[in-house]
């Protein structure tokens, strides 16, 4: 019935009834999927002899969560980002007790985090461990850290705006103050400039 099926460790094996014979079914160095093989059975005295009896062996690949690390988040924005496992099917997802997201963010049993961070102004990160079970209630567990984002915001100091008169030469102000700064907070630096519809 194949090498990976034994009676006490050998192909074939001559016994004497009651010996107890151990048939063993080794999985060892088979890639998943389902193997068929048979075990025969003969004594000369039976009426039945020889008997056949078919031996099926499933092997599962591994259950595993693939997702490593979620995309980073942003507080005041909205989130949805999925799961992902392998090796199993219709998966069931939770957080492991004691766990929790990032507040405003919740995780369906489909394996969605989704929801709308609240406005913060500070960045962190938060780890949590998820745990996902699959039809044949297997379960694998990940240890996974999100990064949510100060909000990025854009400001500007004095003078708030300047005043340019189509046809007329600019003429900076008296006390020199020609320029405009702009200040950017939040996001992730270092940050890039551009402009569009400057005169």
């Amino acid at each position: 019935g194949g090498s990976w099926l034994t009676a006490d460790g050998l192909s074939s094996y001559q016994w004497t009834a009651p010996e107890t014979v151990n048939v063993t079914a080794n999985p060892a160095g088979l890639a998943a999927g389902t193997y068929t093989g048979s075990l025969t059975v003969a004594a000369a005295a039976a009426t039945n002899s020889p008997l056949t009896i078919p031996v099926l062996m499933t092997i599962l690949a591994p259950l595993q969560i693939i997702t490593t690390t979620p995309p980073t988040g942003t507080w005041g924005q909205p989130y949805s980002y999925q799961l992902q496992a392998s090796g199993g099917s219709s998966y069931s997802w939770s957080l492991q007790s004691g766990s929790s997201l990032p507040l405003g963010l919740s995780l369906s049993s489909s394996g969605l985090i989704s929801g709308t961070l609240p406005a913060a102004s500070s960045t962190n990160t938060y780890s949590f461990t998820v745990v996902v079970t699959d039809s044949t209630n297997r379960t694998a567990f990940a240890n996974l850290s999100m990064k949510i984002l100060a909000a990025f915001v854009i400001t500007n100091s004095s003078p708030s705006s300047f005043q340019f008169i189509v046809g007329t030469t600019y003429v900076p102000p008296s006390n020199g103050n020609n320029s405009m700064t702009f200040q950017a907070s939040g996001g992730t630096p270092p940050y890039s400039w551009s402009a569009t519809g400057l005169p």
